[in-house]
């Protein structure tokens, strides 16, 4: 319940990322978060993983439909 959910996000033009501390898996709700300035929102793809609390074991990623 305390494992740590991030996201991935990769703005597809510029060929940058930025790695986003989301929430804990136990936590229920949604997540927003202002893209930085410069990207275009419909060149971002997203992808989410969740590592243990220690970050010790990591999940496979998943992607994500960005609203």
């Amino acid at each position: 319940m305390d494992d740590r959910v991030y996201a991935v996000l990769f703005e597809t033009a510029l060929k940058r990322l930025k790695i986003v501390t989301l929430r804990n898996r136990g936590e229920s709700g949604s997540t927003s978060f202002a893209l930085p300035k410069g990207w275009d929102n419909s060149k971002v793809v997203a992808y989410c993983f969740a590592t243990s609390k220690n970050g010790s074991q990591v999940s496979d990623s998943e992607y994500l439909i960005i609203e």
